[in-house]
């Protein structure tokens, strides 16, 4: 990471790797979201409309 003012975040927040850890773990709890969000618009599941395709 970046280092701001000689100390990094990880620093900052103890330095032993839990921050990213927790922040990955967000990102992924995210996508999986958005992705399953898409998954079903795209299958037109009740109470969701089906995507518009181009063809």
């Amino acid at each position: 990471m970046e280092k701001d003012g000689g100390r990094t975040l990880e620093d900052t927040a103890g330095g032993d790797g839990k921050l990213m850890a927790a922040v990955d773990a967000i990102a992924k709890r995210l996508l999986a979201e958005d992705l399953a969000h898409g998954l079903a618009l795209d299958r037109g599941q009740p109470g969701r409309p089906a995507a518009k395709t181009l063809a």
